[in-house]
């Protein structure tokens, strides 16, 4: 999975369906660039990279009186499940009922309390799923396509990745027989960056 496909990349890189010699280290291009672009557009929770459609539990900590609360996936395709209870003991209590309790904005993943949050460290637990389609796949109910910008800035770095791998000042390693280009000066193009703040949360 990835923020575009293999088959787009050696499309724009005028690369034969039937030339497989590049596909592994593209197929790694493509991971790391769309986990690198996650992180830019700060989609992240627990470490790993929600910008795709992830199934997550949070655990989220609201202060007194906090009324809104922030998944970091969306948008949202399904709530499955939303409690709060102090010291872990969310076993022990009835989960939270949607337009009772409280209410979603599946564009913007805010989820807003009826009332206020209990507040604490993690005291509100909520099982999510929520990121776009990835790129490639059909959307399914309740899901969101990947915006065609996303997937164009994606197969920009990639295609950049694949053409620095022999650039001087690059370390080569092999991996499964291809050569893969790191180096610690690797950055996002200024105009994918930008991309990735547009999918920021503002505020």
């Amino acid at each position: 999975m990835g923020l575009c496909t293999l088959a787009q990349v050696k499309s724009q890189l005028a690369i034969a369906t039937a030339d497989t010699e590049r596909d592994t280290l593209l197929t790694q291009l493509i991971a790391g660039v769309s986990a690198a672009m996650a992180r830019a557009a700060g989609r992240i929770y627990g470490g790993g990279v929600c910008l795709e459609k992830s199934a997550l539990t949070v655990l989220l900590s609201p202060e007194s009186r906090m009324q809104t609360l922030w998944l970091p996936a969306w948008p949202v395709v399904t709530i499955t499940e939303v409690k709060e209870a102090i010291f872990g003991g969310f076993d022990d209590v009835d989960a939270l009922v949607e337009n009772e309790d409280y209410q979603i904005n599946k564009w913007i993943g805010g989820l807003y309390r009826i009332g206020f949050w209990l507040p604490g460290v993690n005291t509100v637990r909520v099982s999510v799923t929520g990121g776009y389609t990835a790129a490639g796949a059909t959307p399914g109910t309740g899901e969101t396509a990947l915006p065609g910008d996303v997937v164009n800035a994606a197969i920009r770095q990639v295609i950049r990745e694949f053409n620095i791998r022999a650039t001087p000042g690059y370390q080569a390693e092999s991996v499964q027989g291809s050569s893969v280009s790191r180096s610690a000066d690797d950055t996002l193009l200024s105009g994918v960056r930008d991309v990735c703040e547009g999918l920021a949360r503002k505020g």
